[in-house]
């Protein structure tokens, strides 16, 4: 046997290094054939974390070691099997009551901890082992168990018992022709509290083992405590350390649920030097699905892996199915199959320039690249647009290919790069867009005031006008039915634009203005009051430090836009500049749809006094706020938003305290391809060639 520290180095070092990582660009010569999607991946600019995946197919699924090219377990229909590293792990609790089981395991889930309830026999009874992890190193999990110690609800439920670690550290007991036999052999182990486990390995000629293992234990002293009560339970018992090169899958029972424990379902933690376990449709034409990711079914493979520390889930697919995928994610089927095939060619270009961008993948499925959703977006016209255009892709001059960016809607004209990311890109400029088919057919809100003062939006079908005005000019009108929504903007989206008000039918209200719905091509976002904007902002993790130290905002400028698209290049909060590193992350700042914005300081208000003074009032809360009508009567302002008429029909809102409203054009950084303006171009005749060359300048079509 090797020195203690020398087998605690290396599995450490193994769980932190995850496979080997690819070093040739990807997309080489004849190497095109496959694209590696993340679903979920830690890098040091992009997280999407997650502690286990849980895998099924129709018809069935093949789980196998990746790198012996060895099938490891087959399901014969479409149940399901959790998908996870190895590593460390938090014994949170073990009992044999399953309801004090599933309160643990909801507890630990609220404790933002991944968590397994694993099931085994002991005297012949269920076992509950509830487990938080897996940790990439014991340090981990020691800030873990810290962690779920210092939790009120956890700290309760424990009432002073102690957790305890599990870890990579294993000894094996015996090999074994099947799982069952396996487990039969674990059983007296249990019985004298020995942790047992059965496991899979690879064996030469393509050959799978069935063994039992023994220890799980968080280091090298623990491991040969459980060899050496491994051989007092069980006479003649004689375990050797598994070397961390073994390759291997841990096969446990796991109930985890909501708010009881589940049915079980079969839990496969992969470990060992480069261990990767893939997970592929046992009958042709299948998908995987992965329920962790909206549930989605992806063709090709689902790999399973450590990577920098976390798991990592990987959707290996052929080039051409991710594209038709990519696009039926990104555009509706009912699209002009021109604009189809034009995002068919750009993401294909897209996803061939980026190599190894995330160490162990091509892309992400998140718009951080192109939108990708598996099978959930494939349409007949949108895989005949994909094959229609198969092996193209968009060149540079030189032979190079293009960074084929695109955005929804680019409000109009699209933006030049140095606006955007501050550098200028070959291939993309600034240029007219006909991006306004996405507010066709749409209907106008109307901004009222209502009978308690506050102000909103109500569509414009759903307010029957009197054809009577107020004393100001303003029409009113009546709520034409029942439990009408009012929204601070035009659009409906109950997250970001919930409802203020619910009106009953017959309600008077008092129209003020009009705008076209909320659309990508143009919208509207807030009034916002200052405390939520703060927030937003500082959630953006834009320029984390400056943000923090101005505090609130109190005033918001435009001071410089670029010259191409008017889009914003400089903020000044508060009196200073907002110091940002690409100008595009102004929308980030915001939590804006672009950087094509306007600002409207609703808090800030002219007051016009005696002499034709002017003074500038930046209301707060505490300020007191009155107005002197034509008629000489003083009105204390008291409300949250109040309405500023000059006499003629127009208004302006104000508010009492600081707040913000954003007007703006397009959806998106802007850059090159506007699907909304490919949709345009198509309506008028372009075909999808004439399309991108259009967006894309100095490009040409190209075929390998």
């Amino acid at each position: 046997m090797k020195p203690k520290f020398w087998l605690a180095a290396v599995v450490a070092a193994a769980l932190l290094a995850g496979p080997a990582l690819p070093v040739a660009p990807a997309f080489a010569d004849g190497g095109e054939a496959e694209v590696h999607v993340a679903l979920y991946v830690k890098t040091n600019n992009y997280n999407a974390l997650t502690g286990a995946v849980t895998l099924s197919a129709e018809g069935g699924l093949v789980l196998s070691d990746a790198a012996a090219g060895v099938d490891w377990l087959r399901t014969a229909d479409a149940s399901a099997v959790r998908a996870t590293t190895d590593g460390y792990r938090v014994v949170v609790v073990e009992t044999g009551d399953a309801a004090k089981a599933a309160a643990f395991a909801a507890d630990v889930k609220k404790a933002a901890q991944p968590v397994a309830v694993f099931e085994r026999t002991k005297g012949g009874k269920p076992l509950y082992a509830v487990e938080a992890g897996p940790y990439a190193t014991k340090a981990a999990a020691e800030a873990g168990r810290t962690a779920l110690a210092g939790n009120a609800a956890v700290a309760t439920r424990l009432a002073g018992a102690a957790m305890t670690l599990r870890g990579p550290f294993y000894a094996r007991a015996s090999s074994h022709a099947s799982e069952a036999e396996a487990l039969a052999a674990a059983a007296p182990l249990w019985d004298a509290g020995v942790y047992a486990v059965p496991a899979l390995t690879s064996v030469g000629g393509g050959a799978v083992r069935y063994e039992l293992w023994i220890g799980g234990a968080a280091d090298d002293a623990g491991l040969q405590q459980a060899i050496s009560a491994a051989a007092a339970a069980k006479p003649g018992l004689s375990a050797m350390p598994v070397a961390p090169t073994v390759r291997y899958a841990l096969l446990r029972s796991d109930r985890v649920g909501d708010a009881n424990l589940a049915p079980a379902t079969r839990h496969a933690a992969v470990g060992g030097d480069g261990a990767k376990l893939t997970a592929t449709p046992a009958k042709d034409g299948g998908a995987v699905r992965v329920a962790e990711r909206f549930a989605r079914s992806y063709r090709g493979a689902i790999d399973v892996f450590a990577h920098n520390g976390a798991l990592a889930v990987v959707n290996r697919v052929d080039l051409e199915s991710y594209v038709a995928a990519v696009v039926g994610a990104e555009l509706d089927a009912s699209w002009p199959v021109e604009a189809l095939k034009a995002q068919a060619v750009a993401a294909r270009t897209y996803v061939l320039k980026q190599g190894w961008k995330y160490g162990v993948a091509n892309v992400t499925d998140t718009t951080a690249d192109q939108a990708y959703r598996g099978i959930e977006r494939e349409f007949p016209v949108i895989l005949a647009a994909a094959e229609a255009t198969a092996g193209e892709r968009l060149t540079l001059p030189n032979g190079a290919l293009l960074d084929a960016f695109y955005s929804s809607n680019a409000g109009g004209r699209t933006a030049d790069p140095v606006e955007v990311w501050g550098a200028p890109i070959p291939g993309l400029a600034s240029i007219p867009s006909p991006d306004d088919a996405a507010e066709r057919n749409k209907l106008m809100w109307y901004r009222v005031v209502l009978p308690d003062q506050r102000i909103g939006y109500i569509r414009s079908d759903l307010v029957k006008l009197s054809g009577a005005t107020n004393a100001a000019g303003f029409p009113l009108g009546a709520v034409a039915e029942d439990a009408v929504n009012v929204r601070t903007a035009p659009f409906v989206n109950n997250d970001t634009n919930p409802s203020i008000a619910s009106l009953a039918k017959g309600a008077g209200v008092t129209v003020i203005d009009r705008d076209i719905e909320s659309t990508a091509y143009q919208w509207i976002r807030g009034p916002i009051d200052a405390g939520r904007l703060q927030l937003q902002m500082n959630a953006s993790g834009v320029a984390p430090g400056v943000v923090a130290g101005l505090g609130t905002p109190s005033s918001i400028e435009v001071t410089g836009r670029g010259a191409a698209s008017a889009r914003v290049t400089e903020v000044v909060m508060n009196g200073k500049n907002i110091p940002v590193t690409r100008p595009e992350q102004y929308r980030t700042l915001f939590g804006l749809p672009s950087s094509r914005f306007e600002v409207e300081q609703t808090g800030a208000v002219t007051a016009l006094g005696a002499g034709g003074k002017r003074t500038e009032l930046s209301s707060t809360a505490s300020q007191p706020l009155s107005a002197t009508g034509a008629n000489g009567v003083k009105k204390s302002l008291s409300a949250e938003a109040y309405l500023i008429s000059n006499g003629d029909g127009s208004a302006r809102v104000a508010t009492r305290g600081a707040a913000f409203r954003f007007h703006g054009t397009g959806f998106g950084h802007g850059l090159g391809l506007s699907q909304w303006g490919a949709f345009g171009l198509a309506e008028i005749g372009y075909d999808y060639r004439k399309i991108l060359l259009y967006y894309y300048k100095d490009a040409s079509v190209t075929k390998e």
